[in-house]
C-alpha cells in the first residue's frame, strides 16, 4: 500500500478523542529525560470513531519527544514528524510505506499524533523468508524485491537509521514495505546511506543465509558499485571478518577487485 499527497490535518477536535483511545501495546514505550515519551499501540475498530473508519490502526503518541533540526538546531520539533515527512517522501519516491490517515501536532508542540494503517496481507522480512524454508528460487525473489526498495531510497541518498528484518515488509503480490522511518535522514552520498543500513541489517540478519547475503550483496555489486567497497572496510574496522568476507566474496563475484 503506498501513501499517497493525503491532507495531515483533521479537525482539531478530534485530537483529544483520539489521544485517549485505548489500543494493545506494539512495542515498549521510550521515555527521556524530562518526561518525553513515545508509544505505539494498535487498535483495531469495528465502526467509526473519532472520524478513523473501521479497520485496524497503529497509534503512535508522543509527549515532549523532539529532535533537532540540523538547519534550525535551535528548534525543536516532535520526532514523529520527521517520520511523517519521510511517508510522504518516500511515496514518492515509489517505496512502500504505511498509509498516513491521521497526524496532528499540539500549538505548543509538546503532544503529536502519528496513525497508520495497518499494511494488511504483509509479513515481516523474517518471516517471509521462514515461509518459504529453503526454496532459494522463492527466496531470491524476496530479496529482489527487498533490493529495489532499498536502492530506491539510497540513490536519494536517505538512510533509514535503524534497518532491522522486522522494518521491512513483504507482500506475496510483490510488493515491499518500509515501517518505523522516524529515524530516517539524508546522508550526503548514496554510497554513505547505502553503507549505514546495510550494515546494520547483515549484522541483525540472523534470517538471512550465505547464498541470500549474496543475492542481496549482488544487486548492490551491480547497481552502486562503490557501496561494496565501503561496506568491506566499514565491517574490518568493526571487527565483523565474517560479513566483510562475505562482502568481499560478492565484490569477487561483481568483478571489483
Amino acid at each position: 500500500m503506498i501513501a499517497g499527497d493525503y491532507a495531515l490535518q483533521q479537525p482539531d477536535d478530534h485530537f483529544e478523542e483520539l489521544w485517549a483511545l485505548p489500543g494493545e501495546r506494539f512495542e515498549t514505550g521510550n521515555t527521556r529525560e524530562g518526561g518525553g515519551s513515545s508509544e505505539v499501540v494498535k487498535l483495531g475498530l469495528e465502526e467509526p470513531v473519532a472520524g478513523l473508519a473501521p479497520g485496524t490502526y497503529f497509534i503512535k503518541k508522543q509527549t515532549r519527544f523532539h529532535y533537532r533540526s540540523r538547519i534550525l538546531p535551535w528548534r525543536r520539533y516532535p520526532l514523529v514528524r520527521r517520520e511523517e515527512l519521510a511517508i510522504r517522501r518516500f511515496a514518492r519516491l515509489d517505496i512502500g510505506v504505511p498509509e498516513v490517515v491521521y497526524f496532528s501536532v499540539t500549538d505548543n508542540g509538546d503532544r503529536a499524533i502519528l496513525i497508520t494503517r495497518e499494511l494488511p496481507g504483509y509479513r515481516d522480512l523474517s518471516d517471509s523468508l521462514a515461509l518459504v524454508g529453503d526454496d532459494q528460487s522463492s527466496r531470491n525473489r524476496i530479496l529482489a524485491l527487498v533490493a529495489d526498495g532499498l536502492l530506491r531510497m539510497h540513490r536519494a541518498r536517505y538512510a533509514h537509521g535503524a534497518l532491522y528484518p522486522k522494518h521491512i515488509f513483504l507482500h506475496e503480490a510483490g510488493s515491499m514495505a518500509l515501517i518505523d522511518l522516524e529515524k530516517v535522514r539524508r546522508r550526503l552520498t548514496r554510497s554513505l546511506a547505502a553503507v549505514a543500513d546495510l550494515s546494520r541489517l547483515l549484522r541483525h540478519g540472523d534470517c538471512f543465509t550465505e547464498a541470500d547475503v549474496q543475492q542481496l550483496l549482488q544487486v548492490y555489486a551491480r547497481e552502486l558499485p562503490t557501496v561494496l567497497h565501503l561496506l568491506q572496510r566499514y565491517l574490518q574496522r568493526r571487527g565483523e571478518a565474517l560479513l566483510a568476507a562475505q562482502v568481499a566474496t560478492a565484490r569477487q563475484v561483481g568483478g571489483d577487485y
